[in-house]
């Protein structure tokens, strides 16, 4: 329902729901078997000691996406990406969040915890 994301974007633009967030990992891995690395920024990340990312692959796309929060994991806290989506999940009564995670190579993960930061980014309407 593009009215639903409607209130924090431009006219003509609407807040993308979950679908659409997945939609555009789909498409990106198309070109690339490194679409994380493909959609994170050149900066904000720190060294990928994992040797995950091509440093030729990292912002290919130019989606310039930054880290928002930190996650605690195994080795200490790490970055990781946060986008809200219009999706509603029902429970927690508002918008959800997807996250792209630039250490453990995951993207567009559904993030229903009540976390309150995130970024936007409004999608032209069809």
């Amino acid at each position: 329902n593009i009215t639903q994301g409607q209130g924090i974007c431009p006219d003509g633009w609407h807040l993308p729901t979950s679908y659409e967030w997945i939609e555009l990992g789909l498409y990106v891995s198309r070109f690339t078997d490194d679409v994380v690395g493909a959609l994170c920024s050149t900066i904000g990340w720190g060294p990928d000691s994992n040797g995950i990312h091509s440093s030729a692959e990292i912002n290919s796309f130019e989606f310039s996406a930054l880290p928002c929060r930190t996650v605690e994991q195994y080795s200490g806290s790490k970055p990781i990406s946060c986008f809200w989506s219009s999706t509603d999940y029902g429970d927690f009564f508002r918008t959800d969040m997807v996250t792209l995670d630039y250490y453990n190579n995951t993207q567009f993960q559904f993030d229903t915890k009540n976390h309150d930061v995130a970024s936007v980014r409004c999608v032209r309407n069809k």
